[in-house]
């Protein structure tokens, strides 16, 4: 009777044994009153999802013992006087908590507002920060590759330099070579060697026929010949280098022959 008003618990076991005669039932009710026995049985989570509405749960399972062949455990909650007592307190406590945690939560929300902002805002400037350094970032690379093209360009040049004062090293040795030549031939001397290409071994002459009269042709002729094509050389390389040289300073576009 009290636990109609204080609250408690029936549980009724019933258990399926197996006997000579075939299985028979017996079975058991065990009583609990108070708080202290409702929260133990809602420890279950089957019992607890479906007692507190007053129905019985059942609850069967085979243990597979040698006397008992079935279980079956049948609960029942009664919340009691007590507990409704306690129910409804809190029942009009709630409307008040509810209010309280309303103005905590708009509280809140106006704190997470303003950090959102912020956060906003970092990410803003986070953001503008990045495009302008990816801005800085295509200008120096833009820079970087016209800064290539003129070292390449300027090593060009330096290499078209060493090549032409080259050819001019060689052009001046062959001018000197046919100076030499000309003094040979002005003062009637042997003809020296070139040291870069010496002359080949000759075989000894086959005796030759009796000459024939050559008209003598004046030694100065000559060295007025030999100077002139050494003269013309020399004025054919430095057009040449400076035709190449002009061609180096313009852009590529334009430094191309037509």
């Amino acid at each position: 009777m009290f636990g109609y008003f204080e609250g408690g618990v029936r549980t009724a076991i019933i258990e399926t044994r197996r006997g000579r005669n075939g299985s028979f039932e017996t079975s058991k009710v065990i009583e609990a009153r108070g708080r202290q026995a409702i929260d133990d049985a809602l420890a279950d989570p089957v019992v607890a999802a479906g007692a507190m509405d007053g129905r019985e749960i059942r609850v069967a399972g085979e243990p597979e013992h040698i006397e008992v062949d079935r279980v079956e455990k049948r609960v029942t909650i009664r919340r009691g006087a007590g507990l409704d007592e306690d129910a409804a307190v809190a029942m009009k406590e709630y409307a008040g908590a509810f209010a309280d945690r309303r103005r905590k939560d708009a509280a809140a929300a106006q704190g997470l507002r303003d950090g959102a902002a912020r956060s906003q805002a970092a990410f803003d400037g986070s953001l503008a920060r990045k495009n302008a350094a990816a801005g800085e970032a295509a200008k120096l690379w833009d820079e970087l590759h016209q800064l290539a093209w003129r070292i390449g360009r300027q090593e060009a040049i330096d290499a078209e330099i060493a090549r032409t004062r080259t050819e001019i090293s060689q052009l001046q040795e062959q001018v000197r070579r046919q100076k030499e030549i000309i003094d040979a031939i002005e003062h009637h001397k042997p003809i020296p060697d070139d040291p870069d290409n010496p002359p080949a071994p000759t075989p000894a002459p086959a005796p030759a026929p009796a000459p024939h009269p050559v008209p003598h042709l004046p030694s100065t002729l000559w060295a007025w010949a030999l100077a002139s094509f050494g003269l013309a050389g020399i004025l054919a390389a430095v057009w040449y280098w400076l035709k190449r040289r002009q061609l180096a300073a313009l852009p590529p576009q334009q430094a191309q022959p037509a």
